[in-house]
Order: C-alpha cells, then structure tokens, then sequence
C-alpha cells in the first residue's frame, strides 16, 4: 500500500473543467457581442426606414398642394433608401428628429411655417446622415 503513488496518479479535473468553461463561456459571450452589435444595428435601421416611410405616407394625406408634396416625398425616400443602407444618424439624434417631423406633419395639416421648418428639419437630417 503505497498512498504516495496513488495520490500522484489521482490528480483532480477541476482546473480542466473550469478552464474549459471559461473558454466556453467567453467564446458564447463574444458571439453574444458580436450579434448584439449587428443585430441592433440591422434593428435601427429597419425602424427609422419604417418611420420615414410612415411620414411619406403623412405627407401624401396632408392638403399641401401636389408640387410641394411631391418634394417632401422625394426627400424623404432618399431618407428612407439612406436608412436601409445604414446612412442615417444615430439612434438618439433620431428620437429629437423623428418627434420634431412628427410634430410638424401629423396633423395632416401643413402650413407654410410648417413647410419651411420641415424642410429645415430634412435639410439636418440629410447632413445627419452623411458619412
């Protein structure tokens, strides 16, 4: 009966284990990331598109006249086609542009003031989204 021997023969798997959860855990927590990231990016995109595509639609049911309409909707799908591509401004600066638009058109009714200031407020919004 050699103990000596027999606890030399019977080391423990548990730095083995712990160091291959570790591994395992960052490698999931790095795909995690990595998904997060593109995933919101991809999810950003999508709804200001979708807000900008809710202001065509504003825009095409307000009682400006036809020329001035055609205007603002020519602007705002370029918006839109920027947005898909990921030329847009950041997802803060969108939420002041998108309540200030929104203000200005959900009424359906457009004034002159209200023309001019929603063409100030596309004309930042085209600079906003340059890269």
């Amino acid at each position: 009966m050699n103990n000596g021997f027999m606890a030399d023969q019977k080391k423990s798997n548990w730095p083995k284990i712990v160091c291959g959860c570790i591994l395992v855990g960052g490698f999931l927590f790095l795909i995690v990331c990595v998904g997060g990231y593109f995933g919101s990016k991809a999810f950003v995109n999508f709804g200001i598109s979708t807000d900008v595509g809710e202001f065509i639609d504003l825009v095409k049911q307000s009682d400006l006249d036809d020329e001035s309409k055609a205007q603002l909707v020519e602007r705002l799908e370029g918006i839109r086609d920027d947005a898909r591509k990921g030329r847009r401004p950041s997802f803060f600066l969108w939420l002041d542009y998108d309540e200030s638009i929104r203000g200005l058109i959900e009424d359906g009714e457009i004034t002159e003031e209200d023309f001019a200031a929603l063409s100030r407020e596309l004309d930042r919004l085209e600079q906003a989204s340059q890269p």
